[in-house]
């Protein structure tokens, strides 16, 4: 299960409200690329910090896919403005 998902279940849970707040406050700041206090991550327990390294994880994966993405859009559209065929790029 994914980290987002995980964070929405314990949301959904209503326990542990500080250690998710911790966790919303992490996904907000990556989301946003406002600044995030590593210090609070040091009282999380186990399965919240876990979850918390897993959105980190999940999230930086995500964040080269979409660049990669990109990448491939910018390489398709300047090979047909110059005549050649898409489906011939490598990468």
């Amino acid at each position: 299960m994914n980290a987002a998902k995980k964070i929405r279940l314990y949301l959904q849970s209503g326990q542990d409200r500080d250690q998710i707040d911790v966790l919303l406050q992490l996904a907000f700041s990556l989301q946003t690329g406002t600044a995030f206090q590593l210090t609070p991550l040091h009282d999380l327990d186990e399965r919240y910090f876990a979850t918390a390294l897993q959105l980190m994880e999940e999230w930086h994966l995500d964040h080269h896919i979409a660049s990669r993405s990109k990448l491939l859009e910018m390489i398709y559209a300047d090979r047909q403005r110059h005549g050649e065929r898409a489906d011939a790029v490598v990468v």
